[in-house]
Formats: structure tokens, C-alpha cells, sequence
């Protein structure tokens, strides 16, 4: 997803995704008999105690307070699938051999996530570009004082003799 480095630029909101991820269906074991409910979503049910049955999680959310169901954990909630969804995502996040090059050679950072390498990148490109400029310093002369200036915007030039027109009063 575009967001990932960077939460402002997400296509939805946290909000907009639990409202999304209501309708999601789980399993759901009645404790009650009950006739088929009908919505605008469509119909669920009839309910018999103790048989299964599918709903969105918004009813399975609804039944369980009132205290009429049980929610059955979807099968990748099972610890088995959790711990090895868990090892994936380590294994993934983490880059065996992060390198930064440089003209005077290369930085190596090992065992770093996505997240740890956008915090540390500015600092470690700032660094290297010191050390750069202490074997080169012609060339990275102005390179500090770029980096540090906000861009400025020109005024036009008025040449200093030039008359002022009064303004107008009404």
C-alpha cells in the first residue's frame, strides 16, 4: 500500500477500514433458536443452539452482548498460524545486509526494519556527507549550506529612485 512509510498518505482512514471490516464474515455458534433475520445486507440465519452458522461481525458483535451466541475465532487466529505469520513478517522486515554507499566506501547496518531504516536514513546520510566533505572539501563546500536554507522566494527588484504612487483615499 502507498502508506506504508508514511501514515499521512493512506487511501483510508482507521476509521473507514473498522467500518469496512464490520462486514466481514465469522462463524458463530447460537445458544438460542431463532427465525431468520432479515437486512438491507441480506439474510442470516434461522439459528439452531449449538449448529454454526456465518454472519457479518457487526450481528456476531450484536449477539454476543446481548448474550444469544459465541463467536468462533476465524482459523488464522490460531496460535500455529499466528506464530508463523509472526516469523514471516520478522523475517521479511528485516534486511540482512542494509549498504549505503559512498564514494570513499560503503556503510553496512545490519538486522534493521523498513520503520528503523526511515529514522536512521537522514542521520547517516548527513554523516557520511560530513565525512565526505572532510576528504573533499571543494566539492562539498556549498552542499552544507544547501541542505540547511529554506527555499527563498525572490522579490522583484524596484529600483531605489523610483517614485511611489500614493494611494487612494476614499
Amino acid at each position: 500500500m502507498a502508506g506504508q512509510s508514511d501514515p499521512h498518505i493512506s487511501l483510508f482512514s482507521p476509521q473507514e477500514i473498522e467500518f469496512m471490516a464490520e462486514d466481514e464474515l465469522v462463524e458463530i455458534v447460537p445458544n438460542i433458536r431463532m427465525d431468520p433475520l432479515n437486512f438491507i445486507s441480506g439474510d442470516f440465519g434461522p439459528f439452531f443452539p449449538q449448529i454454526p452458522a456465518k454472519v457479518p461481525l457487526w450481528l456476531a458483535v450484536a449477539l454476543k452482548k446481548r448474550g444469544k451466541c459465541t463467536i468462533r475465532p476465524p482459523q488464522w487466529m490460531s496460535i500455529v498460524e499466528l506464530a508463523s505469520l509472526t516469523s514471516s513478517i520478522q523475517l521479511t522486515r528485516n534486511f540482512e545486509n542494509f549498504e549505503i554507499p559512498c564514494k570513499s566506501g560503503s556503510l553496512n547496518i545490519s538486522h534493521l526494519s523498513a520503520m528503523e531504516v526511515n529514522v536512521v536514513r537522514p542521520f547517516v546520510v548527513r554523516s557520511l556527507q560530513a565525512f565526505y566533505k572532510h576528504d573533499n572539501p571543494v566539492v562539498m563546500a556549498d552542499l552544507d549550506s544547501a541542505s540547511d536554507r529554506q527555499p527563498q522566494v525572490r522579490q522583484p527588484q524596484v529600483p531605489r529612485n523610483a517614485q511611489r504612487q500614493p494611494l487612494k483615499r476614499r
